[in-house]
């Protein structure tokens, strides 16, 4: 027998049909969900990518610039006067203690607190001033017994800085004046001021640290048993 037909001219569903339609919508919404998980998956791993690419750069970044950053080197000599480098070492290693140096002056490695940047009548201790060297500061030393007029001198170039420069008596120096910066050294037998100045120039500034040391400190160089000072 026929079956009926509706108002429209359509057979009625059967249950049949029914139930193979749910299953179609049902598979029709687990596949669309299975594309909406695999398609988070695929932004989860670029953004993991993306991330991890990123770290990388940083930490070249840090590697290059903490580590495999070198600066000029800059002239061998000046005015005639050779310059001396020594290994680069000790950058941030803070120390209480003393340190045994491989120069006198020292021009690197462990250090003890900063002092002020400036004229200095007495002797700076070693690890102190290197301190300074690490934060771009070049030193003007001198032998206690130097010319007086030598000394003002050197006090006088110090003085034309507001900052990174400093002097100091230095004791049983080899040479009557040595300048020191991070890592390198020059010595002078006599004042040469005209070297000192380049000197000073060339490498002021060029520490691995750059921090601010003002040149706060004036304090002039009174020879022993001299009368007065300040």
């Amino acid at each position: 027998m026929a079956r009926k037909r509706t108002k429209t001219g359509r057979r009625p569903s059967s249950a049949s049909d029914a139930h193979e339609r749910r299953q179609a919508r049902l598979e029709a919404r687990r596949a669309a969900r299975e594309r909406e998980l695999e398609a988070r998956a695929r932004a989860a791993r670029r953004q993991r990518l993306v991330r991890f690419a990123l770290l990388g750069l940083l930490a070249g970044a840090f590697v290059w610039f903490f580590f495999l950053q070198t600066r000029p080197e800059g002239p061998d000599s000046i005015g005639g006067h050779a310059i001396q480098r020594f290994p680069e070492t000790g950058v941030n290693e803070h120390v209480t203690g003393t340190v045994d140096y491989d120069s006198s002056p020292p021009t690197h490695g462990p250090h003890g607190a900063v002092v002020a940047c400036g004229v200095h009548g007495e002797p700076i201790p070693n690890e102190n001033q290197v301190h300074l060297l690490e934060h771009g500061a070049v030193g003007i030393q001198y032998r206690p017994d130097v010319e007086p007029a030598d000394i003002a001198a050197i006090e006088d170039i110090v003085r034309d800085y507001d900052s990174k420069v400093f002097s100091a008596p230095y004791p049983d120096m080899d040479t009557a004046i040595a300048l020191t910066s991070w890592g390198e050294l020059m010595r002078l037998d006599r004042l040469d001021a005209a070297a000192i100045r380049r000197y000073v120039e060339e490498f002021r500034g060029q520490g691995p640290e750059s921090v601010a040391c003002d040149n706060t400190m004036d304090e002039s160089f009174r020879p022993p048993g001299e009368a007065g000072g300040g």
